[in-house]
Order: C-alpha cells, then structure tokens, then sequence
C-alpha cells in the first residue's frame, strides 16, 4: 500500500468509515482485512477501529476481549460480542489489551469508590464485585497493594440487620462481624 493510500485510509477511518464500522459485521471484515496486511496492520494499534459492546470504536491496545463475568455491571471496554466471536473463528491474530486484576482495581475503581459505590446499587452486583474480590484476594493481599487493601474499606457490603430480617447496604469499614461468623478472625483483620 502506498503511502498515500495509507494516510487517506487513515483519514478515512477517523470520518467516513466511523458509521460503517459500527456494524458489527463491516467491523470484522475490516479488522480482518487490515490484519491480514502486513502494511495495514499497525492501524489496529494507532487508530480507532475494534467496536466495543457498548457500539464505540477502540483501539485493539485500549479494549478487553475478555473481562471477569463479575465486573460486567462495570462496563468495562470490552469487544463487541459478534465481531470477537468471528475473530475467534477465523483465527485472526489481534494484540487486544490484557485484563489484569491489580491494574484494572487501580484504573477503574482505586480513588473512585463513590462511583463504584452508586453502581453497588443492587444485592447481585454487591455480590459480583465481592466474588471478584475473592477470586483475586491472593494478587490484593500483600504489602506491595495496601493502597487497594486501604481502599476495600469504604465500599459497600450486604448486612443484614438484628431487628429485621432485611438486607441493606453499608460501608464495610463500619460493619460488624460477630466472631461467630469469623473464626479465624480473617474477615475482622482484613476490615482494619
């Protein structure tokens, strides 16, 4: 490709083509397309083109292709559901960027609790994000991470009242667990 074709299929990308490749089937061919040219392929890097699954385009550095099923309510940038089904049954080879626990707590919840707070808003995300927690606590729970550690204590939990059987929200730096329920006086250690 010359280099004048080039620049113009850049300029193209970034105004005529923006519709089009919201299409999740003009999206794949085009992905598949430029990955297929040795010339084109660094355009996947610099330029705007993987539609995600909330119809906007990225650059495949700056989307997930895979996010923890727990953290969906988030969000996150994620590739198109259609568009990476057909990039896995044709094998085309794409550098999308890597989900990694520690680094995603820092960028999308570390120093924005609050929002994450307003997004607790239900038992079943409650419940999402604590298993994501869970799952990963062995990454968290050293020194390296206190400031992730630091930052559990000011998001939500599900408590349950003494005086009526329903389950509301708190903050879980101002929660009690009775011994009962932490033997090994892990949960209380984690809190302080």
């Amino acid at each position: 490709v010359s280099q004048s074709r080039y620049f113009r299929l850049k300029d193209d990308i970034k105004t005529k083509l923006q519709d089009w490749l919201k299409q999740p089937t003009n999206n794949f061919k085009f992905i598949e397309y430029i990955s297929s040219n040795e010339s084109l392929k660094g355009l996947l890097k610099t330029e705007e083109i993987v539609l995600s699954n909330g119809s906007d385009l990225f650059k495949a550095s700056d989307i997930f292709s895979v996010v923890p099923e727990e953290l969906i309510f988030l969000s996150p940038k994620q590739v198109n559901k259609e568009v990476l089904l057909s990039i896995k049954d044709k094998e085309v080879k794409i550098e999308f960027k890597i989900f990694e626990p520690i680094q995603f707590f820092k960028d999308s919840i570390l120093d924005k609790t609050e929002a994450l707070n307003t997004s607790l808003n239900n038992e079943v995300n409650l419940l999402l994000f604590w298993e994501f927690i869970f799952k990963n606590w062995d990454l968290f729970d050293n020194e390296k991470e206190k400031e992730i550690l630091n930052s559990l204590r000011s998001i939500q939990i599900l408590c349950k009242s003494e005086s009526t059987e329903q389950l509301s929200k708190c903050v879980i730096s101002k929660s009690y667990l009775s011994a009962e329920f932490n033997l090994s006086y892990e949960i209380e250690s984690t809190v302080r």
